[in-house]
């Protein structure tokens, strides 16, 4: 517990892609996924209306573009504002927000 190697006060701004700004659009981004839920239950039959699908079709479709773009972004390394460098070879946690709201 004691090891002196161990971080224990890891600089988050340090570890984002975009420094400070990136920090604090991944913190924006993660606090604004509570408004996925909330825009399903007041629009979501108009939303998937417009592409003919009912609401809960349109959610595993938008489910099943979220995993084939992560997929694409993990098989090409590639990591945008506000991600952390090893998620260039993970699923990121925007990733896994958008699942589980969907």
């Amino acid at each position: 517990m004691n090891d002196p190697e161990i971080a224990v006060d890891v600089d988050h701004i340090e570890h984002s892609v975009g420094g400070a700004g990136g920090h604090i659009f991944r913190r924006l981004l993660h606090i604004s996924m509570f408004l996925i839920p909330v825009m399903y239950h007041l629009y979501g039959e108009t939303i998937a209306a417009y592409v003919s699908l009912e609401p809960q079709q349109f959610v595993i479709a938008v489910g099943l573009i979220f995993i084939i773009v992560e997929a694409i972004r993990i098989r090409f390394g590639i990591i945008i504002v506000g991600q952390r460098e090893y998620e260039a070879t993970q699923i990121s946690a925007l990733a896994w927000g958008a699942f589980a709201v969907c």
